[in-house]
């Protein structure tokens, strides 16, 4: 995942509770949210929150373009109700089991998700919203009987580590260097 301390990172059917509604106490309005799946017509809006909330370590337009059109992409936004702004988004792939052994590696039949990115617009930071929708693309994976969900996590973005802890991944590794800023990976897991 990428860093930010404020951001919570690194086509089938939603199900049907995944509208939710929020209120931000710091706010004058009150803000419904639905979680949906991404589409061609909001990449303007996700660029915007990428290069907000990551900088350098931001995709490019070309990764989620790619994403929106493949079969094993996972890609949801959290739309504001009414005036359908684009508050935040998750993306995720699926991918095959591949069991090691010595020099050689095989497929197995088990799916695993890997988690990429969780980002919310800054305007709605603090709603809760990136557990929202962490919970949606879980449970998007879920339904594509992945068995697990690996993710990374820059050193310093404590606010991502703490929520994920909190919903049951578990660090399995660190990698030294992984970000340009020269930031080390959390390595997660959680079996779902």
């Amino acid at each position: 995942m990428k860093p930010n301390p404020e951001t919570l990172s690194s086509k089938p059917n939603l199900k049907p509770n995944m509208n939710t509604k929020t209120k931000s106490p710091a706010m004058k309005n009150s803000f419904s949210f639905i979680v949906r799946m991404a589409r061609n017509s909001d990449l303007d809006d996700i660029m915007k929150i990428e290069n907000i909330c990551f900088g350098i370590e931001a995709f490019h337009r070309r990764q989620f373009r790619y994403a929106l059109g493949a079969s094993r992409a996972v890609f949801l936004v959290a739309e504001t109700m009414g005036e359908k702004t684009i508050a935040g988004y998750a993306l995720g792939y699926i991918r095959r089991g591949v069991k090691k052994s010595g020099k050689s590696a095989e497929r197995t039949g088990a799916k695993n998700a890997r988690l990429y990115s969780i980002a919310v617009s800054p305007t709605f930071q603090g709603m809760s919203l990136g557990a929202k929708l962490l919970s949606a693309i879980e449970a998007e994976f879920a339904a594509k009987k992945c068995a697990r969900v690996f993710l990374e996590v820059h050193e310093n973005n404590v606010a991502a580590a703490t929520l994920y802890e909190s919903r049951g991944y578990r660090q399995r590794g660190y990698k030294k260097s992984y970000y340009h800023d020269g930031g080390a990976a959390k390595k997660y897991v959680r079996s779902i």
